[in-house]
């Protein structure tokens, strides 16, 4: 069951970003009447970044646009502390946008003014922004760098607000790198100084992040002490926003120490609230351990329906990322337009905007124009068919475009089988096996991938995030990387191709302005076949090896499994090289590599999951029978688990005898 960390995303908000406070629109409606009388002078740049700073909680981009125009005008008045606060507005705006580089360059800017005494701001606030943006491009040691010169000089100038804020942000850092003792020690000086300054809502963030870490470090009735004091500040204080990430905290307690029903409770009540603030990724997550609580209380029934709900809203977020990462990027494009076109002559901008608007002109009259004559066309057609006629022809219509999506589907998956393997190249490299494929939608995001190199012969199963379309895109990459990992840099081992393999999949995803989790679990085998050597190496994703014993004339078979590396290829806070396994096999040994997908379907009698127990007896038992019947005898034995049910994800197996 993966756990949450609600109250670490809530330190994200409250410590790590010093751009957080409520929007005051009252305010900002006063700037914008004072603004056109303004003199040209020091005045106009206070009251110019004081509205960037309040208004980029309305618009970024409005922000932005404030923040220059106060920049410009303290340049050229040479009033420094004004233009430092322009950088510092433009940096913390530019890090919200997830435009790290323009970022970068402004806070350093607002560095070296500090530096150079033309002002005399203090460097903490600068510090604090600088380890946000480390941070959010996961350099924790740099951000911890910046984190403590910001705590030094907030001591020194005795700035208690800034101080509070660094060490909430110190213990995030240290929580994420898995040093859960010095994380609660940090906590716990970060909650004395919130209760000074009575800031009651990190208070209970707090108080939820350090249950966090005592459940980590297993001292369980710490965690829940901690969990219930955070809840209860959230409750008295009407922190609506903040009383599911408690709840939640308190779910994943009781589920971890035995207590699914009480779990169920907690996890119930989280999803009112989040259903009612629309938190899709925090609602996803609770779905997931709703379904692992149902499921330990063998209620098969609600675990499938969680599981469902669960798979549903995890397709529909990694659409909403993908939407979101085009509307960054239209809105970087946009701001770096209007910049350009500030510099240009006010004759070029005049012309400009006139051709501008002939354009659109023309192009209403056409649309108008197509529209009379889609009208005309569409009464004179009614007036010459019946009903009858209209209802086919309309049924007609979406059976067609049912029919070219569907084309356009089955044709990716002809493109998606042309690079895989063919059976001739399988046959002939690994003639006892078998690669058993069966997706959950007409192209999958499961694969299986083959290659050789110096006199071995290379293959793996590869389980990417998501199935159907989704998966399929990620399955590409995965697949061009593997191919380049083996003939671009000459690899062989296993444990060095998934180290390579996890780079490059982050420099393609790392692209993006916004966050991508996409990634892949696999299981790569380097197999000799004179020598009977086998290399492996595992990302989540285990290997099985099956081998015979005689006793008394009989043959016994017994499983022996070698364990992956807990780490997924893609993006994750704490990645080690991948460790490679060098297994010596017997004539006769077979070897399986698989994704989860068989294992996690829902079936049977109760309408429970298979699982891992059940796949390895079945295949135990199969082991006196060919490759080929054994493919077969997985696909019948996955059809009559399945029976009516809905098939939840991609199943890949292969498999090989020595």
């Amino acid at each position: 069951m993966k756990s949450i960390f609600f109250c670490l995303f809530v330190f994200f908000s409250l410590g790590l970003s010093t751009h957080f406070h409520a929007q005051n629109q009252k305010k900002i409606d006063s700037l914008l009447r004072v603004l056109p009388a303004a003199k040209e002078d020091t005045n106009k740049v206070k009251l110019l970044d004081d509205l960037s700073w309040e208004i980029s909680y309305n618009s970024l981009k409005d922000g932005v646009t404030y923040a220059e125009q106060a920049s410009k005008l303290a340049e050229h008045l040479h009033y420094y502390p004004g233009l430092s606060h322009a950088y510092h507005d433009l940096g913390s705006i530019y890090i919200d946008m997830g435009d790290f580089e323009k970022a970068n360059d402004f806070l350093y800017r607002e560095l070296k003014l500090i530096e150079s005494g033309k002002t005399h701001d203090n460097a903490a606030g600068c510090y604090v922004e600088l380890g946000i943006l480390y941070a959010t491009q996961n350099d924790i040691p740099k951000a911890l760098h910046f984190d403590s010169l910001a705590l030094i000089l907030a001591k020194k100038n005795k700035n208690p607000k800034t101080e509070a804020t660094t060490l909430i942000n110190m213990a995030t850092f240290f929580e994420g790198m898995g040093n859960f003792e010095k994380a609660l020690d940090i906590n716990m000086k970060a909650l004395a100084l919130n209760k000074k300054l009575n800031r009651v809502d990190a208070m209970g963030s707090i108080y939820c992040n350090m249950g966090q870490i005592a459940m980590h470090l297993k001292k369980y009735p710490e965690a829940l002490s901690y969990f219930k004091t955070g809840y209860a500040i959230y409750k008295k204080e009407k922190l609506t926003y903040s009383i599911p990430n408690a709840l939640t905290c308190l779910g994943d307690y009781y589920f971890h120490t035995d207590d699914p029903a009480r779990a169920v409770l907690y996890y119930d009540s989280a999803v009112t609230y989040l259903n009612k603030a629309g938190e899709k990724d925090a609602l996803m997550r609770v779905y997931e351990n709703l379904s692992s609580a149902y499921e330990s209380e063998n209620d098969f029934k609600n675990a499938h329906a969680y599981h469902k709900l669960y798979s549903s809203l995890k397709d529909s977020l990694f659409n909403d990322t993908k939407n979101k990462e085009i509307s960054k990027n239209e809105m970087r494009y946009e701001l770096d337009k209007i910049k350009l076109e500030q510099e240009k002559k006010e004759a070029i901008n005049a012309e400009e905007i006139r051709h501008q608007r002939l354009l659109m002109y023309a192009m209403l009259l056409g649309l108008v124009a197509l529209l009379i004559l889609a009208f005309i066309l569409f009464r004179n057609y009614n007036l010459k068919k019946k009903n009858n006629l209209q209802l086919e022809e309309k049924n007609a219509v979406i059976e067609e475009k049912n029919k070219s999506i569907t084309d356009s589907i089955n044709y990716a998956k002809r493109i998606q089988t042309a690079i895989l393997p063919s059976h001739k190249t399988m046959r002939e490299l690994l003639p006892e096996s078998f690669f058993f494929l069966k997706p959950k939608d007409i192209v999958s995001g499961d694969f299986y991938w083959l290659g050789q190199t110096d006199g071995k012969v290379l293959f793996s199963a590869v389980d990417c995030t998501g199935h159907g379309v989704p998966g399929a895109l990620v399955s590409v990459v995965a697949y061009s990387n593997m191919n380049r990992c083996i003939k671009e840099y000459k690899l062989h081992q296993p444990g060095q191709i998934l180290d390579k393999l996890n780079e490059l999949v982050q420099e393609v995803f790392g692209q993006s302005e916004d966050e991508v989790k996409d990634g892949m679990d696999l299981s790569l085998c380097s197999l000799n076949r004179q020598t009977r050597m086998l290399e492996y190496a595992g990302a989540n994703n285990p290997l099985w090896v099956i081998r015979k014993q005689e006793e008394n004339g009989k043959a016994n078979y017994f499983l022996e499994e070698i364990k992956a590396d807990k780490q997924p290829i893609g993006q994750y806070d704490a990645h080690k090289p991948f460790t490679n396994h060098i297994i010596h096999l017997n004539e006769g040994d077979t070897i399986y590599i698989f994704s989860d997908g068989y294992a996690d379907q829902f079936g049977g009698d109760k309408g429970k999951k298979f699982k891992y127990k059940k796949l390895q007896e079945l295949l135990l038992s199969i082991q006196d029978k060919s490759m080929g019947e054994q493919e077969a005898i997985l696909l019948q034995s996955f059809t009559t688990w399945q029976d009516k049910l809905e098939q939840v994800d991609d199943v890949l197996i292969i498999g090989v005898r020595v």
